[in-house]
């Protein structure tokens, strides 16, 4: 049996990411990239559809995809807005990680 290497980033790493210098860069990119999996449906409807554990779920939908949205015209996230998206985005870190590990691999 062959042994699969291990993948470059786990959810425990990403979570450092959030936590470190640059985590506001970070988070904001972890938003956006977790927006462009939701389907074009759930994207044009500005929230969650499909139960498929795939972007955001039901109770984040509206309000990161508003972000998502948000940063994708240039601007940043600040104040109680930034806060909420430090909270929020927290537990898509394995969704996060697999993400990376495909960027890796491509």
């Amino acid at each position: 049996m062959k042994n699969r290497p291990q993948p470059a980033w786990t959810a425990a790493r990403v979570l450092r990411t959030f936590d470190g210098p640059n985590a506001d860069y970070n988070i904001e990119r972890a938003i956006v990239a977790l927006y462009t999996r939701q389907t074009a449906q759930e994207q044009a409807q500005g929230g969650t559809l499909h139960d498929n554990a795939i972007g955001f779920n039901g109770p984040d939908g509206g309000k990161l995809s508003y972000y998502a949205r948000w940063l994708s015209s240039g601007r940043h996230l600040d104040g109680k807005f930034k806060d909420d998206a430090h909270q929020r985005i927290r537990k898509y870190a394995r969704q996060i990680a697999d993400l990376a590990n495909e960027a890796v691999a491509a």
